[in-house]
């Protein structure tokens, strides 16, 4: 395997391999920031074949800008640095949803509801949360992670509504199978296709807290311009 470069080396110390495969090489270990060092995770592209390099750059430009919004609204790893063929983002110390299994855990899906809307809010979809391993438990609360296949639409088109719908779906679905009884009659409604005005209800009320809050109108988020992922990145850890 390639050494790290000079900038991260000096860094940078891993001490795990978690995966490999053809878009990256995933590590985890410490990393020193101006405040000391913290737990982290390294993606790296320098052991990407040349034939599928294309695909690897498109995923890791998508995980970049989503982490670089994301990661500021204690929802989703931080990005700590990036550059050309890698990114060091945070480490959430929490075990995916599939391990966790939080049966008839009200307060959870409640937290991952909240995630979904402040991430909606800022303009992005996650679009892989269907994989119970995205959703994370950690000290009671949801957290997201794996951004490659997430988007961030400048506009709420007709496209980023069809996007935060299947959010929604999926995380539905979560909460069918583990907390089935904490289910609303919209939700359940949602769920099954049973009542198309509920289902409609529904995703009004999530739409109008996502962009105002429970508790009326607030200030609109303004997110870093989406090809400043370097930008974002070098202010998280000042």
């Amino acid at each position: 395997m390639p050494e790290h470069p000079e900038e991260l080396r000096s860094r940078w110390q891993t001490t795990a391999v978690l995966k490999r495969d053809l878009f990256s090489t995933i590590e985890r270990g410490r990393f020193h920031t101006e405040n000391g060092a913290v737990d982290a995770v390294l993606r790296r592209l320098d052991d990407v074949p040349p034939w599928n390099r294309w695909l690897a750059k498109e995923l890791f430009r998508r995980e970049c800008r989503a982490l670089a919004k994301a990661g500021g609204l204690s929802i989703a790893p931080p990005l700590l640095l990036v550059r050309k063929h890698f990114l060091v983002r945070g480490w959430i110390d929490g075990v995916p949803l599939h391990i966790a299994k939080p049966y008839g855990d009200v307060s959870y899906f409640r937290s991952a509801k909240s995630a979904l809307r402040l991430l909606h809010r800022a303009g992005i979809t996650h679009n892989d949360l269907a994989k119970e391993q995205n959703w994370l438990y950690a000290r009671g609360r949801a957290y997201l992670t794996d951004f490659q296949l997430a988007e961030f639409f400048p506009r709420r088109t007709l496209l980023f509504r069809l996007a935060r719908y299947e959010d929604l779906r999926h995380l539905l679905k979560h909460k069918r199978r583990y907390a089935p009884n904490a289910l609303t009659a919209a939700e359940h409604a949602h769920h099954t296709g049973v009542d198309g005005q509920r289902q409609k209800a529904l995703l009004r009320d999530h739409a109008r807290i996502e962009i105002h809050g429970p508790r009326g109108p607030r200030r609109p988020l303004h997110p870093a311009s989406a090809g400043d992922c370097g930008a974002a990145a070098r202010a998280s850890v000042r």
